[in-house]
């Protein structure tokens, strides 16, 4: 293993770190320009909550986006939701499938 290191730019340097981020993310989104160039305009990304989800320049959606009568925006992780989580992330999943589909069918109408 070999590390270097310079006065103008450590490791720890805030540039250095942007650097690295940009490239990891550069990688992460390249599948991403793949199914949008393929399916163009048809294409629905879907995201379960903010954190994971980078809304430029892709046509990006929360899932339950498509469930507005829920009262939560974000899918929540089932294991820190007490002993229904699964249960009520199963209910939202529904929920927001119905919508997606319903979507899916008007666009389609539409088309």
């Amino acid at each position: 293993m070999s590390v270097s290191s310079s006065v103008d730019d450590p490791p720890g340097k805030p540039s250095a770190v942007a650097e690295i981020g940009r490239s990891l993310l550069d990688a992460a989104i390249a599948p991403v320009r793949a199914v949008l160039t393929y399916f163009g305009d048809h294409a629905i990304l879907l995201g379960q909550a903010m954190s994971g989800l980078v809304r430029k320049p892709f046509r990006l959606r929360l899932f339950l986006e498509f469930a507005p009568q829920q009262e939560v925006r974000e899918v929540p992780d089932p294991y820190y939701g007490g002993p229904n989580g699964f249960e009520e992330v199963l209910d939202l999943v529904e929920a927001a499938a119905r919508g997606l589909l319903a979507h899916l069918r008007q666009r389609a109408r539409a088309a």
